[in-house]
């Protein structure tokens, strides 16, 4: 496992790690203006096309870099974008990014217990 921290002037952080399974997670968050862990929302997406960790790591940093992203976890083994966000319109944001890059994404439901 490999972690990453970059700090831009003090205001910007970024952590990464690239697993063994596929996964590449991290965030970039504004040090100076923290986020109300109440206002985070997840959003689940199933990514199809993807086909190789070039492929994942597009498809995180093209949705870390969107305003209101907190994290994201890209599973290329799993085919699945997780990602952490403080703007419920993100949501449409991800979809239109990841759909421009050619990859299928579709919204996962959430799983409701009864």
């Amino acid at each position: 496992m490999m972690v990453r921290t970059y700090s831009i002037a003090g205001a910007l952080v970024i952590a990464m790690t690239v697993g063994m399974a596929g996964t590449l997670s991290g965030c970039a968050e504004e040090t100076t203006a923290a986020v109300d862990e109440q206002d985070v929302q997840t959003l689940r997406f199933s990514v199809k096309g993807m086909t190789c960790e070039g492929c994942s790591s597009s498809v995180h940093n093209a949705i870390a870099r969107l305003d209101g992203v907190v994290s994201c976890d890209v599973s290329l083994a799993g085919e699945t974008a997780t990602v952490q966000v403080s703007d419920v319109d993100a949501s449409q944001r991800i979809v239109d990014v990841i759909a421009g890059l050619n990859f299928t994404i579709e919204p996962v439901p959430e799983q409701t217990t009864e």
